[in-house]
């Protein structure tokens, strides 16, 4: 085999260098360098000198003191006009409220008195608008829930509390303005800071130290009015109590109040906007350098240079953003670095590995690797298998082994007429035959024959005792090939034969091997089929929609179970070509039934790599099916602790279908994961519903179940049910659908349809 050598060795740099742009590209259109830029700006967060507030910002806290001394929260809107009366005099410059007022009171007057307030107050006055949170929020174009005529009537001002946070949950820029219902409307740091500039997105200088931020407890106001320090400050009152939950996460990993982070925005905004340089422009100063190293520089040099560049461009972006002189994004600029070093490093490695990856370690005869790698003629696959090699090692040991293995393949090369052979293993070798089987049986025999008289070694010959085995299909995978023919190889064996064709038989440990290669046969066959079970309205018995689920009609197994292959697709990790053809089935079936909704299985293994996503917008193109009758069924596991899982998820619920957690009380189900993912329904496992009329504890966990899912807003389907009791069982505790033997066996889609009355 050989090795890179020659102008694939000078090609190895320009391949490095090509990886290193695409993830240059990769990383800039994602924003993965994003997280070391964060990375490094906490550390010096932490690190550098506190920054002092300008003191014209200040916050009136509903904190833990005011929540004892006042009682438990929302207060009356009399409160707050009280407070707004008790700072009349002090000479402050403005009030916000981070507290929505878009609902009118229970009692009219408290609506009156605060509308009063305003009305009376010498200091302006803003009122928060918060957004509508449909879960389809897109940043550019809100909606806003806005304050009562009543009290923007009176004169107060409106301004949008809508905070922005970035790809990995945390809040990090502030707005000046925000765009609500197609309208600019200033934000509540932008009023704050008395900002009335264009709209600015703008870093919170986060080394800032929040808690010199002026901090006035409300009840202390109420109690004992204002103090001579506020005056010419501009306040925002807002929670500022753990037990209120209005917190969210900042770039350090901690949690601040959200009243807080619109006062850290407001004094960022004060300080005024620090310049940016572009990322891009970074990114591609980096790339011209690498380019120029990859072209002209020695491999020495190259490394140098790099590493240098790794150390010093964390410097630069600590100096230059910590005296203000410009703001600079090196995430991107030091991976592409990073992974160029890797990437040459790599390379180097595979010059000088690949040789051996593709050959014996002890015999330099091309192994298994090489023949998948090689381009092959069509034709049958033969096995060559010296069934005495473990004497062979024990006269001989490992090393006379090998030369003696070097020597039955010189032999076979010759009598192939010159074909390439490959060495499967320290006994057993395999190469690409013609198609005609009398012709390779006869060369068989010749090859056997040539054996016979054994191989010279040392002063005398070693006996080769050999079978062969011959898999005659051409149209599949050279690995499938070469096992076929190695088991046919051993049945000539174990029967005492010479050779022996392949045959495929009902053995389990060979279903266990074939079976990947098979499913990809069946859908392609028709052999796959898709039966639905009916799913039913718990309150009428109507049929709703149905469960989609998969069948084989295997050619020579018969009818094989879903739980015979399914475990071994996920286990090989190939459950995706299933998961498509089951969408694509489901979708096709039920496009001809409008409204009638349909569930489909998919294996967590794929969630959360993008691929379902990609899978669901697939099957969806070109329907004319509703993609709000798609329900996607999921096992809960511990992959959706990833956001990753999650993200997915709620992407594929923007592109209409549902989200329903399967097999709820068994495995790894928790409160937890009902709380991140974004389900619309839950299923009770059959294990519990079976058992719900003789086992009090089983009953128990349904009806709680039941109850806590619709507490959090989720329908609920009972799997299994297999009688009339159990089927009004669940309707006394309000199950939504119910799905079993009792309302419906799994059928095909031609007897499913008659059934639903179409």
């Amino acid at each position: 085999m050989k090795n890179l050598k020659g102008e694939a060795v000078q090609k190895a740099g320009i391949i490095a260098f090509a990886l290193a742009a695409l993830v240059a590209i990769s990383s800039f259109m994602t924003g993965a360098g994003g997280g070391f830029d964060d990375l490094m700006r906490q550390q010096r967060y932490a690190l550098a000198d506190d920054v002092e507030a300008s003191g014209r910002i200040g916050m009136i806290a509903i904190d833990d003191r005011s929540l004892r001394d006042i009682g438990a929260f929302p207060w009356t809107r009399s409160t707050h006009a009280e407070l707004i009366e008790k700072l009349q005099g002090s000479g402050i410059d403005g009030l916000a409220f981070d507290i929505a007022f878009f609902t009118e009171a229970p009692d009219a007057i408290h609506d009156r008195n605060l509308a009063d307030a305003i009305r009376d107050s010498e200091f302006p006055i803003a009122l928060a608008v918060p957004t509508i949170d449909d879960g389809l929020i897109d940043a550019t174009n809100m909606e806003g829930n806005y304050p009562l005529e009543t009290l923007t009537d009176a004169g107060a001002e409106q301004v949008s509390i809508w905070l922005n946070m970035d790809g990995r949950g945390a809040v990090e820029y502030i707005n000046t303005v925000n765009t609500l219902d197609g309208e600019p409307m200033q934000t509540i740091a932008g009023w704050l800071a008395k900002g009335s500039g264009p709209d600015e997105r703008i870093r919170i200088n986060w080394s800032l130290d929040d808690e010199k931020i002026a901090n006035y407890s409300y009840s202390d106001i109420l109690e004992n009015g204002p103090t001579e320090e506020m005056k010419g400050m501009r306040l925002i009152i807002g929670a500022d109590s753990s037990m209120l939950g209005d917190a969210y996460a900042i770039p350090s990993g901690h949690l601040m109040a959200g009243a807080r982070i619109h006062a850290m925005g407001a004094e960022s905004i004060v300080a005024g906007r620090t310049p940016v340089i572009p990322e891009w422009a970074i990114l591609l100063a980096t790339l011209l350098l690498t380019a120029i190293l990859t072209l002209a520089a020695r491999a020495t040099t190259r490394y140098s240079t790099c590493a240098g560049a790794l150390l010093t461009m964390p410097v630069m972006q600590w100096e230059l953003e910590r005296n203000g002189i410009a703001e600079v994004a090196i995430g991107s600029s030091m991976m592409t670095i990073a992974f160029l070093i890797v990437a040459t490093g790599a390379l180097h490695v595979i010059r000088y590995f690949y040789g051996r990856m593709t050959q014996n370690e002890g015999t330099g005869i091309p192994n298994l690797m090489a023949m998948k790698m090689a381009s092959h003629d069509p034709g049958m696959t033969i096995a060559f298998s010296v069934r005495n090699h473990i004497d062979i090692v024990s006269e001989l040991g490992s090393e006379g082994r090998d030369r003696i293995m070097a020597k039955v393949a010189q032999r076979l090369e010759m009598g192939s007429n010159g074909r390439t052979i490959y060495q499967i293993d320290a006994s057993t070798f395999a190469w690409r035959g013609g198609n005609d089987i009398d012709h390779e049986t006869t060369q068989i025999e010749s090859l056997l024959a040539l054996l016979r008289g054994g191989v010279s070694f040392g002063n005398g010959a070693i006996d080769i005792l050999a079978n062969a085995g011959i898999e005659q299909q051409a149209d599949i995978g050279v690995e499938q090939a070469v096992t076929n023919a190695v088991i046919a190889a051993n049945r000539a064996t174990e029967r005492g034969i010479s050779w022996e064709i392949y045959e495929s038989t009902d053995n389990e440990e060979h279903w266990k091997i074939t079976v990947l290669s098979e499913i990809s046969r069946a859908i392609e066959d028709g052999d796959l089929w898709v039966a639905y079970q009916p799913k039913v309205d718990s309150s009428d018995g109507r049929v709703i929609g149905a469960e989609a689920l998969v069948r084989w009609r295997h050619p020579t197994r018969g009818d094989v179970r879903p739980d015979a292959f399914i475990p071994l697709l996920e286990k090989a990790n190939r459950t995706d070509e299933l998961t498509q053809f089951m969408l694509n089935k489901a979708v096709e079936d039920f496009s001809r039934m409008p409204g009638c909704t349909v569930a489909v299985n998919v294996s967590p293994l794929i969630i959360g790599t993008g691929k379902l996503c990609r899978m669901v917008r697939e099957a969806l193109e070109g329907s004319d099916f509703d993609p709000a009758c798609l329900t996607l069924e999921v096992t809960e596991s511990e992959r959706f602790g990833r956001v990753e899982s999650i993200r997915e998820l709620e992407e594929i619920k923007r592109l209409g279908p549902k989200i329903s957690i399967d097999d709820y009380g068994m495995g790894n189900s928790t409160v937890n994961y009902l709380k991140i993912l974004p389900a619309d329904e839950l299923k009770i496992d059959r294990s519990f519903i079976s058992n719900m009329l003789t086992s009090h504890s089983d009953r128990i966990v349904v009806g709680s179940t039941i109850r806590l899912a619709h507490e959090m807003g989720l329908k609920v389907v009972a799997e299994g049910v297999e009688s009339a009791e159990i089927q009004a069982c669940l309707h006394e505790m309000g199950c939504d659908f119910i799905q079993g033997y009792h309302t419906g066996r799994p059928v095909g889609i031609d007897e499913y349809m008659p059934s639903r009355g179409t």
